[in-house]
Parts: structure tokens; sequence; C-alpha cells
């Protein structure tokens, strides 16, 4: 959809909608679709325990008015609707889903709501036991309800003691019963993994956190270039003593480690890559990260791991982003981002302008994206993993760097007010990585014993 005001006319101060959180008028909505339907449905048992398959359908063809009507209280702004519907089949098995759709207009919810029609017509009868005991049972379970969160791919959680719902956010990937994609990691997978967590590191100049590091070399670390590019001197040379990195696990870890810096020695901006030599080593120096020369095109690599910090709930924290999908820039999804993007590009140049930045940066929208050096994929850390190593491992526990996160798409999510960036579809973002084998050729062209010392 696209945006016609870029702001509403209510202060932004008094808004209160931040990361993800619901206003009481938004659960009070939830409540009442909810429980408006579980008493329809409850009723609807009850009166159609001896009714014939014929009869069944009729209801179905109520039940359907009934979620229709939930276009009449959409509107425009901050809009929240439940589909919720459940099933008892024969005592074999019991399927109860719902969707919960985060800020639709009419047309998305409609879209919603015949989606449910058409699985409503492929469910069995609705069956119930006489006995009081199977009603109540029948009724516990006509309350697990899960609400698929379509902003993020959490879930909300409602409590089956509580007659009014209690809504829990939890952390979840897909579904209930099944995730959507493979995650999963074998054990030495997990072990090889868990073994270069430790020679990743984070550079802090005090009391900022610049972001990701990680070892390379004999004596180096690799981080993105613009990571660097506020704390060395036009010749390289770092310019406070007190800049220094870190691989504990935590940046407030009282008994960390430290290591200093002697100078960046190599630079790419096209890349955005910086190789730093440490002034400062000793007998626990984690060890030296493997670095591939070989394109990730060429190696069929369709899923990377990433370690660094910028988690957005533990910024200081290290921490491991298993299995990130690789996308093509000539996918529908990101053909999707290009057409969103041209339709609300006004809207958003506003947004960043009221931020006191230049609205310019949004007609980079979504560049790089023909870059053979780049790869693009979908990650969950932000702000602070710039610098992260992009892993591929095997079952045979061998792991090779293919490539080092610079930025997100696109780069003006950040620079919007925060109760704005909520318009940039999750599907929308992206995370940008430089392929390992482009920085290999860029530091042999200018320096092969370099090239020699990082690569194997």
């Amino acid at each position: 959809m696209s945006f016609d005001s870029p702001f509403s006319s209510q202060d932004l101060s008094e808004l209160e909608l931040l990361d993800g959180a619901y206003s009481q008028e938004d659960l009070r909505y939830i409540d009442s679709i909810e429980s408006a339907y579980f008493e329809k449905g409850e009723n609807d048992q009850t009166e159609n325990q001896t009714r014939t398959s014929d009869e069944n359908e009729n209801i179905q063809q109520n039940n359907r008015g009934f979620l229709e009507t939930t276009n009449d209280i959409s509107g425009s702004g901050f809009v929240e609707n439940t589909i919720n519907s459940y099933m008892l089949t024969n005592d074999e098995e019991t399927a109860i889903s719902a969707v919960l759709t985060v800020e639709i207009d009419a047309e998305t919810l409609q879209t919603e709501t015949t989606k449910y029609a058409d699985n409503e017509t492929r469910k069995r009868k609705l069956t119930a036991d006489t006995s009081d005991e199977s009603n109540e049972a029948a009724k516990a379970k006509q309350r697990l309800v899960h609400y698929k969160i379509a902003e993020e791919t959490d879930e909300v959680n409602v409590d089956v003691n509580s007659s009014s719902s209690s809504l829990t956010r939890i952390s979840s990937v897909g579904y209930p019963l099944t995730k959507s994609k493979d995650d999963t990691l074998s054990k030495s997978m997990l072990d090889s993994l868990s073994v270069q967590m430790e020679s990743v590191g984070i550079l802090i100049a005090p009391p900022r956190v610049m972001g990701t590091v990680f070892r390379v070399g004999s004596k180096y670390l690799m981080t993105a270039q613009h990571v660097v590019e506020e704390i060395v001197d036009p010749d390289g040379f770092i310019r406070e003593d007190s800049i220094y990195v870190t691989f504990n696990e935590s940046v407030l870890d009282p008994k960390r480690q430290v290591y200093n810096l002697e100078k960046v020695i190599y630079r790419n901006y096209d890349l955005d890559v910086a190789i730093l030599e440490l002034s400062t080593s000793d007998s626990v120096l984690p060890s030296k990260m493997h670095l591939s020369k070989d394109d990730v095109t060429t190696l069929c690599i369709k899923e990377v791991s990433f370690i660094g910090f910028g988690h957005p709930e533990e910024s200081n924290v290290k921490h491991l982003d298993p299995r990130c999908r690789l996308i093509s820039a000539q996918s529908q999804r990101f053909l999707e981002a290009h057409t969103w993007l041209d339709q609300n590009i006004t809207y958003i140049k506003n947004a960043v302008s009221k931020m006191g930045q230049d609205p310019a940066i949004v007609n980079k929208g979504y560049g790089f994206y023909a870059d053979n050096n780049k790869i693009i994929f979908d990650g969950y850390m932000q702000q602070g993993a710039s610098g992260s190593p992009a892993l591929t491992h095997n079952n045979r526990g061998q792991v090779k760097v293919v490539g080092i996160l610079t930025h997100g798409l696109p780069e003006f999510y950040f620079l919007m007010p925060k109760l704005t960036q909520h318009i940039v579809k999750n599907e929308y973002r992206f995370e940008v990585a430089s392929k390992m084998s482009s920085i290999y050729s860029s530091i042999l062209n200018e320096n092969k014993d370099l090239a020699n010392d990082l690569f194997e």
C-alpha cells in the first residue's frame, strides 16, 4: 500500500507503539474479536451436535459471513485483525490455527478472510461428545489459539486458564507444530561453530562500541571499513591508545582480555573492508579464521552463518545467527521491494528529513543489488554486526569465511523515526556482505605478501 501523508497529526511524542508493543485499544480490539468468535463457536457447536453434513456446510457459510463483518471495523491507521478457526475431528486430531495481521488495510483483510473461507471447505465436520467432560475439553481446545504475527515471526499465546485472553509474546520461527525452514545443526557443526566464536571480537572506542571484528592471518583483524573510519588518522594509525578489541562473550565482562591496535594496513571502500594490525598479542590470542578464496556462486552455497554482536535484544553479547538464507537480486521478493519503494519514496524522504538527515540517501534505495562482489541474505542481527564473518560449514566440521557483513538494505531504515520504521516490512529488508573471494583478489593486487598471510 502507499502512504499519502508522512505523519499523523497526533504528536509523535504521545505515541507508545514502539518495537512491536501494542496499545490498550489494540488489545481490547483483539479480545473483542476473539471473545465474539468463541461465543459464536460454542453456540454453533451445541446447536449442531445432531445436524447432518449438509447442515454443517450451512454453518460454515454462516461463519464466513461472521468473519467478513470484521471488514466493517477495520480502518485506517494501526489495524489489527484476528482470524481464528478451530476443528475437532473424530477424536483423531485437533487442528487449531490463527492469523493475526498487523497494520493491514481493508483490501488485505478481505484477502485473509477469503483464505480462511477456502480453508474451511477442506475441514471435516464438527463433532462433539454430549458429556459435560467432553464439552469442557472441547471448550479448552477451542481456546488454544495461536496468533501468527505477520510483522515479525513471533507468536502470541492465549491463556487457556483465563476467561480473557492473556497475550504473551514469544520468539518463534514458523508455526507451533512445524518450522518453515530447516535451521537445525548437527553436533559436529555446532561444535565447529562454537570454536569459531572464540575468534570473533568487538572493537571499542570508549564509550562507543564500533562494530564486530574477527581474527585473520598471523597478527591481524578484519572488519568493515566504515567501522574504523572514525578512529584512524589519514595515515591509518589508530588515533587513541584507549581503543581496543576484546574477544569475550560480553562487552561488559569485567574480566575481559583486551588487545590494542597499531594501524589499518589495508582498506577498500568499495568492498567496505579493512585489515587492522594488532600492536599487542599473547599466548591466549584467539586462533585465526580460515578465509575462502572461492566464490560463493562456485561453491553453490545457499545459506551462511554469522557470528557477531548487534543482537536486537542483547547488542553487547556475541551471538551466532545460523543458516541465513541467500537471496537473489533477481528474485520476486527483491523486485517487489523496488516497487514498494517507488510507491512510497516521497513519504520516506519526508520521514528521513524530519530526523535531520539528507533525504537523498533514499534515492540509493536497494542499490548494489547488481554488484557481483556482494551477497544478499536474511539475517537477524542489526547495528553492531558490521564486520561479522559469513561462514559456510559442513557435517565434517569444516568452516570457512566466505564473506563479511557490511550493511543492511535499505540503508535509510535506521535514519527514519522509530515510529515509522514499521512501514518497511521485514520482507523488504535485507543484509549485504562482501564476498571473501573479491576481497582476496583486491588484496592480492595490492599486497601479495599480505594476501598469502591471510588466505590459505
